[in-house]
């Protein structure tokens, strides 16, 4: 099985509600960066770039989760910010 089809599947199993929003961003990340690789870590589908962590996203039983962790922007890895980084500026 194919790391693609492994999110397919994820992303199949999931409840109703949760199945477009997780269709969707992973379609926003591809847009974005074509050339990500998709792969299940920790049990649910992170997004890749070259050697680093751009993106993952997770359903679970009543909401869905999105986390951005690297930004070749700004060159600061979202976990060392933490989750207060959301609505920040550094």
């Amino acid at each position: 099985m194919t790391e693609e089809s492994k999110v397919d599947a994820y992303i199949a199993t999931q409840a109703d509600f949760a199945r477009p929003t997780l269709t969707h961003f992973r379609a926003l990340v591809h847009a974005a960066r074509p050339q990500a690789s998709e792969a299940i870590k920790l049990g649910f589908p992170h997004f890749a770039y070259r050697t680093r962590n751009l993106a993952s996203m997770a359903a679970f039983k009543g909401h869905a989760a999105i986390g951005f962790w690297y930004s070749e922007e700004d060159g600061i890895r979202a976990e060392q910010r933490g989750m207060g980084h959301l609505g920040h500026s550094p």
